[in-house]
């Protein structure tokens, strides 16, 4: 399932890193509700990768870095990873509700079996009684039916 809330959009990537649509594998964009994001690992990766093609053509150039790239290139390696870290804190919320959610549907599952056993072993129970009383019944009429053929022989 995908949740933007943990993906970057990728109008707010190329305004932060200056990297054109162009330059992004189709395969690294994510499509949903009708907009274009990327993983923030994703992003990371592309956004050094620009970095340091920019690094080695100044070193092969032999220009001097303005501090504004500089600075803009740490700001936007900043925001990148604080995305991550709050993916990554979203992810792990999201994993402990499910997990108390889950703690207590197993707790709720505990208490019903053993309600169920309670009423199992009262069933049992009640069983055990009615068959001794139909046991009981039994010998009764056996013992009644018993004494008045005896005294129909008897009294013939």
């Amino acid at each position: 399932m995908i949740n933007p809330s943990n993906l970057i959009s990728l109008e707010e990537f190329i305004n932060l890193t200056g990297i054109n649509e162009d330059e992004i594998a189709k395969e690294a964009l994510i499509e949903h509700d009708q907009k274009t994001y990327l993983k923030p690992k994703k992003a990371i990766d592309l956004f050094l990768q620009k970095l340091e093609n920019t690094l080695m053509a100044t070193d092969i150039n032999g220009a001097i870095l303005k501090p504004l790239f500089l600075e803009q290139s740490i700001k936007s390696i900043v925001l990148l990873y604080e995305k991550i870290i709050e993916t990554t804190h979203h992810n792990t919320q999201d994993m402990n509700d499910e997990n108390n959610l889950l703690k207590d549907t197993n707790i709720s599952l505990q208490e019903q079996c053993e309600l169920y056993q309670s009423q199992i072993k009262a069933l049992q129970n009640t069983l055990i009684q009615k068959e001794e009383e139909i046991e009981f019944l039994k010998r009764k009429h056996k013992l009644m039916w018993g004494k008045v053929s005896n005294s129909s022989i008897g009294a013939k």
